[in-house]
């Protein structure tokens, strides 16, 4: 039975105090009671908004246990697709929409500023925490090995297009979550999501794509979003703000102001650093890959994101194209004879 009783009816959602006593006091161990009350809550701040400063103390003191919340759920689904309709496929609907209504809330706050205005550091967090949980929903699709569902590539699009226009895609925010603590832009999470997505991560088994996620953040530093020049590859991953389609190689977009895309000289040094550290008998955790990781198996990984991270689109060999007709499927043991 699903228990509410950690949200009275009483409970002001314009006070800060009280949002963030009762976040303090989410039992972690019993994931139901916190999915519910995380829920409720960020319904209910959604539906009363504090002022913009409250409102992102509130907003920052429930990460934490939203992190350990949504890895719990997603342990549920990991290590197998979702069958849509499914027993899964509430869980992954679920975990998706408090990824995005974390979103959402941070530009609420930016959007709610009235007489309490937000300072630079703050409209940069904002910004940076917009793009990393949009970038978190579509992550989840695949993990889950699940089509991304229309608009949410644009969704993705539009909080870094905003960072960008208000200068502060670039600028580095603190996030205490993130591994090793080192502080994270909006334009560096944003490509991190890029990274994975370059990464064939339906083709990717469940242990590969924890690696390539972890890798695809560590190294988001060594990447950057860049504007579209004339003698530009063709060939060349690339992002129009405008689609709702994650990277694909430029030639296949026409030319917008839109159009962006994906720098990554310095990865390419770094991959090849790590590669050749990995032949000399150096441990993946050593050259920061991490300590699950087999060497043989991170190596083997690691070329094949090579390609994709740091140079151009690979070409299929056939290329597909739109056809129409009709075709016959045999269903049975009895209409295999025929």
């Amino acid at each position: 039975m699903t228990d509410f009783s950690p949200l009275p009816g009483t409970l002001n959602y314009r006070d800060a105090r009280q949002c963030k006593a009762l976040i303090a006091e989410l039992p972690l161990t019993n994931v139901p009671r916190v999915r519910d009350t995380l829920t409720r809550l960020l319904y209910g701040l959604r539906q009363t908004p504090p002022r913009s400063p409250d409102y992102l103390d509130v907003l920052e003191a429930m990460r934490a246990p939203l992190h350990f919340l949504q890895e719990s759920l997603a342990v549920r689904y990991s290590s197998r697709p979702v069958i849509p309709g499914g027993a899964e496929d509430p869980v992954l609907r679920q975990v998706v929409a408090l990824w995005l209504g974390m979103a959402q809330a941070y530009a609420q706050a930016a959007e709610q500023t009235g007489v309490h205005p937000l300072s630079d550091m703050q409209l940069a967090l904002v910004c940076q925490r917009c793009v990393l949980y949009a970038g978190r929903a579509v992550i989840e699709y695949f993990r889950a090995r699940r089509t991304i569902p229309r608009g949410m590539w644009l969704e993705l699009h539009g909080y870094f297009s905003t960072a960008d226009e208000w200068g502060f895609a670039t600028q580095p925010v603190a996030d205490s979550l993130k591994e090793g603590g080192y502080p994270q832009s909006a334009a560096e999470s944003y490509c991190c999501v890029l990274l994975i997505d370059l990464s064939n991560p339906y083709g990717r088994s469940p242990r590969e794509f924890e690696w390539v996620c972890r890798w695809a953040d560590q190294y988001a530093s060594l990447t950057e979003i860049m504007p579209v020049f004339g003698g530009t590859d063709a060939k060349t991953y690339a992002i129009d703000l405008n689609r709702d389609n994650g990277a694909k190689p430029l030639e296949v977009f026409a030319r917008a102001p839109s159009l962006r895309r994906l720098g990554s000289a310095r990865l390419a040094s770094e991959i090849e650093r790590v590669v050749a550290g990995l032949k000399q008998g150096l441990s993946p955790e050593h050259l920061g890959l991490g300590a699950d990781c087999h060497p043989v198996s991170a190596g083997r990984l690691l070329l094949l994101l090579y390609k994709p991270w740091c140079h151009a689109a690979n070409p299929r060999r056939f290329q597909r194209r739109v056809g129409a007709g009709e075709i016959d499927i045999a269903l049975g043991f009895e209409a295999m004879h025929f």
